[in-house]
């Protein structure tokens, strides 16, 4: 039909696609120009205020151990090499929640109210079936997360001691050298790295399957998505 309407006069359907493509793809460039300002504007203004954050929180911390008394460094739990871990692991932990974890929770919530808005504009109907698919991606997504984070509480408990033996034997190393202990303290210490080994093993392939299922959920969400897309 298309091939014999082009040759009447004043009528060609290919050249309003091509039009029609134009647009569209001037209006994702116009996009993508935006989208690269904002992201860099993003990572800029929230990276800021993300190390801000951290130095104020080190020196915080720094000055409330500088001011405990003496018996309180005498517990091995407050041993130099258990502080200086805390001041660099866990500043740096509270940086990503305040800082990047802000940000990416406000491009998402903005997203999402976008999403639906523009959805019940144009389909409601796909609007509908999109929104009762949400659940099954935020339990893929959160099932992820807490075997992710979990992974690294048990890993970072359980090998507390071996860097207790590591900072301790450092601290002292003149003691260790004179009586040549180095051998023992290398064997104690990967024997205290047994533990953390065997319950990242065990961890992993648990994590694996958690993957695996919320990867699963989100492919089958666009299959069930593209396939009503299809019939509506």
């Amino acid at each position: 039909m298309l091939f014999v309407l082009q040759y009447i006069p004043f009528f060609n359907p290919y050249s309003k696609i091509r039009s029609d493509s134009d647009y569209y793809c001037m209006l994702m460039l116009v996009v993508s120009i935006l989208s690269f300002f904002t992201a860099v504007s993003q990572k800029f203004c929230f990276g800021v205020i993300g190390e801000n954050v951290t130095m104020k929180i080190r020196k915080q911390l720094y000055t409330g151990i500088l001011s405990k008394h003496m018996g309180w460094f005498d517990d091995k739990n407050n041993s130099p090499g258990v502080l200086s871990a805390t001041m660099a692991s866990d500043a740096q932990t509270i940086n990503g929640v305040s800082a990047e974890g802000l940000a990416s929770t406000l491009e998402g919530m903005f997203a999402v109210l976008t999403g639906v808005v523009v959805g019940f504009i144009y389909n409601w109907k796909m609007s509908v079936i999109c929104l009762a698919c949400v659940p099954f991606m935020i339990l893929g997504s959160i099932m992820n997360i807490k075997f992710q984070s979990g992974m690294s509480t048990d890993t970072d408990a359980a090998s507390k001691d071996a860097t207790l033996l590591a900072g301790d034997s450092i601290i002292n190393y003149r003691t260790v050298a004179s009586f040549a202990n180095e051998d023992q303290i290398l064997l104690d210490f990967a024997h205290l790295l047994d533990e953390p080994v065997a319950v990242a093993i065990k961890k992993c392939h648990l994590i694996g399957f958690v993957f695996g299922f919320s990867q699963f959920v989100q492919y089958a969400v666009f299959a069930v998505l593209y396939y009503m897309g299809a019939v509506f």
